[in-house]
């Protein structure tokens, strides 16, 4: 539902100073059937962002429904690019992981191993392909998150569902990913053995190379990996008895509070009528 672009823009400069000019937001936010818009106001010649108002073509203005729909915006906005900033997280390549997965299970099938070689080998073949249903959960969230953000724009508006719809996606992200990487290093060291056991398989040594198998042992893997995880939950707090579930939780927390601290820093400089 797009509203003449004239006409917001003549709604947008009530609120203009001199020398700037005005950006509608071509999509708007909807309270009681109602459309607002969020429109920004830059400098003309270098392009600061000097402020923001809320505009709507069919409602007189109201500071507090202003307030409600500012935060809305904000969050819409940085919630989008969230969205797209982790696009490259679909394209991770797990080829060197899909050649040692397919050995660890051919070593399953085929060799005659002891109850506790069997056990390594299983674990370290579920690692592997948990690895793998993790990053296809995560292109299908992804994909979701992303045609949401894309809908509401092309539609020319988004309600207060689909924004917490989307708010909920950037820490699911996260637990995915977390996922992925703590499994990895918890059971690291089953590649070592894997790696060191390697000459006494007799049916499918031919098909992996010695330097693969090496390159996924903890010598090689373990630091970066407790980097990266180090790196994903630097603005949580994470202990050892902490689920999954419960993790998932404080990424949901720390990014209302991110949000909600972004809204009150920005809103100052939200106008209101004179």
């Amino acid at each position: 539902m797009n509203f003449e672009r004239e006409k917001l823009q003549k709604l947008g400069k009530k609120h203009k100073n001199f020398f700037e000019k005005v950006e509608v937001n071509p999509y708007a936010y909807f309270i009681d059937d109602t459309p607002y818009y969020f429109v920004l106001y830059k400098t003309r010649f270098i392009g600061t962002e000097k402020g923001y108002a809320i505009i709507s073509p069919e409602q007189h203005e109201d500071k507090n429904v202003k307030g409600e729909v500012f935060a809305a915006q904000v969050k819409f906005v940085i919630t989008k690019n969230n969205i797209e900033e982790v696009s490259g997280r679909r394209k991770v390549n797990l080829t060197s992981h899909e050649k040692v997965r397919n050995y660890l299970e051919n070593v399953l099938k085929t060799e005659s191993l002891e109850a506790g070689q069997k056990e390594v080998y299983g674990r370290a073949f579920k690692t592997l392909e948990q690895m793998f249903k993790l990053q296809e959960e995560f292109n299908n969230v992804w994909e979701k998150a992303n045609k949401l953000a894309n809908d509401a724009v092309n539609k020319g508006y988004f309600t207060k569902d689909e924004l917490e719809e989307l708010i909920s996606y950037p820490p699911l992200f996260n637990i995915i990913q977390y996922k992925q990487l703590h499994q990895r290093y918890i059971y690291a060291e089953d590649f070592d053995f894997i790696y060191n056991n390697r000459h006494h398989i007799k049916h499918s040594h031919n098909l992996i190379n010695g330097q693969l198998l090496k390159s996924m042992t903890t010598q090689y893997v373990k630091q970066e990996l407790e980097n990266l995880i180090d790196t994903l939950t630097k603005n949580i707090v994470v202990t050892s008895l902490d689920s999954y579930e419960v993790i998932h939780q404080k990424w949901v927390t720390y990014y209302e509070g991110v949000l909600e601290e972004r809204v009150n820093e920005e809103i100052h400089h939200l106008r209101h009528p004179s």
